[in-house]
């Protein structure tokens, strides 16, 4: 069973997530240029393979960082709340 999962591929791509690994996406690029040295990998990645990633990586709907903040809500907020959103009356139901 593969823990791979495919987040945008072709011919020439594969950007793939390990299914426990949620800090880290991989890369692999067939057939262009590419440089090592001492702990440095520069790739040749043609625009339009680029493009391609990022629109993949737009359709996933991934959130962006910013979006698992915590959001906090002030008690005015709250008592601005209560006084614009009343209560559903419900024809005389008892609750």
């Amino acid at each position: 069973m593969s823990t791979k999962v495919s987040l945008s591929h072709s011919k020439n791509h594969h950007l793939w997530e390990e299914i426990f690994d949620k800090s880290n996406v991989y890369l692999k690029i067939y057939g262009y240029q590419y440089e090592v040295s001492n702990n440095v990998v520069m790739m040749q990645i043609p625009i339009k393979i680029w493009r391609s990633l990022l629109e993949d990586w737009n359709k996933r709907g991934w959130p962006e960082e910013e979006d698992h903040e915590e959001i906090e809500i002030s008690d005015e907020f709250l008592s601005t709340f209560k006084d614009t959103h009343k209560p559903i009356d419900k024809g005389g139901q008892d609750e």
